[in-house]
């Protein structure tokens, strides 16, 4: 009995404490898409590799799919994963946008294959180079 006090004690949280709590959750979310997205585009634009166009094809695909198509199949995956009624439910399926992407891509295409060159022989390796 006092177990279960103490659990639903624990699972109570003030409105400030929620509110931190996603807040910070969001934060890391933004975090993790940000260097997914980051590394994704760098590979599209600078490297050569097989099926990178197939790939960036399905990516730019991904953009035509309305959202709302998906909701049974993320939710499916996500209880599968078993993270069914969680924040990372929420934000899991969105951690590779299309859009972000999409436009550093095209914003690294701008950068000129010189810079790269230099960064080789200066010493640094592909992810020195991005970062």
């Amino acid at each position: 009995m006092a177990l279960e006090m103490a659990a639903r004690t624990n699972l109570r949280l003030s409105g400030a404490d929620s509110a931190t709590l996603k807040l910070d959750t969001i934060k890391r979310m933004l975090a993790a898409q940000l260097v997914l997205v980051t590394l994704a585009a760098y590979a599209f634009a600078r490297f050569e590799f097989p099926g990178r166009n197939v790939l960036f094809a399905l990516v730019l695909m991904q953009l035509m799919i309305m959202p709302d198509v998906l909701i049974v199949e993320n939710y499916r995956t996500m209880t599968f994963l078993g993270l069914k009624d969680t924040i990372l439910a929420i934000g899991l399926p969105y951690m590779a946008s299309a859009f972000g992407i999409f436009l550093l891509r095209q914003t690294f295409k701008t950068v000129p294959h010189e810079l790269d060159e230099a960064a080789r022989v200066e010493g640094c390796g592909p992810l020195a180079t991005l970062w």
